[in-house]
């Protein structure tokens, strides 16, 4: 599986990003999450609030991938199971810096946070694009 790439910054990306990010991924990262450590292919339990569960092992992490120690299955809380696909990161958060300093080996979760403020911005556009025209002619809405 692949990280879609949206269309309008598929320009930014080299010709061979998809041998790249198996590189940054699978001979670096050796197959895991560079902050984390997660698998890739690995199945977890994913919980309320981030956390999760290895199920094959029966270990616990937080929310930031830290191990909190072992637990009976009976004991499991209820969640579902993910399934971890690497994913190659930007950290610098700009598409056309494919240099592997400025690339990284994330699980979904890590990527995620690391993208975080960049999904709210996208979101908040997101929500406000039924009232573009409106802004044009009245000023911003207000939240009053």
């Amino acid at each position: 599986m692949i990280m879609p790439i949206h269309p309008d910054l598929r320009p930014l990306y080299p010709p061979d990003w998809r041998a790249l990010a198996a590189r940054i991924k699978f001979e670096r990262a050796g197959g895991r999450c560079e902050w984390c450590g997660r698998e890739h292919g690995a199945t977890v339990l994913v919980i309320a609030g981030g956390g999760g569960l290895d199920p094959e092992t029966g270990e616990w992490f937080d929310d930031r991938g830290q191990s909190l120690g072992w637990c009976r299955p009976s004991d499991w809380p209820m969640g579902r199971l993910v399934k971890t696909i690497l994913t190659c990161a930007h950290l610098d958060q700009n598409p056309a810096h494919n240099d592997p300093a400025h690339l990284a080996a994330l699980c979904p979760r890590c990527h995620w946070r690391h993208d975080r403020r960049q999904h709210l911005q996208s979101a908040y556009r997101n929500r406000r694009k039924p009232w573009a025209v409106k802004d044009l002619f009245d000023g911003l809405i207000s939240k009053d």
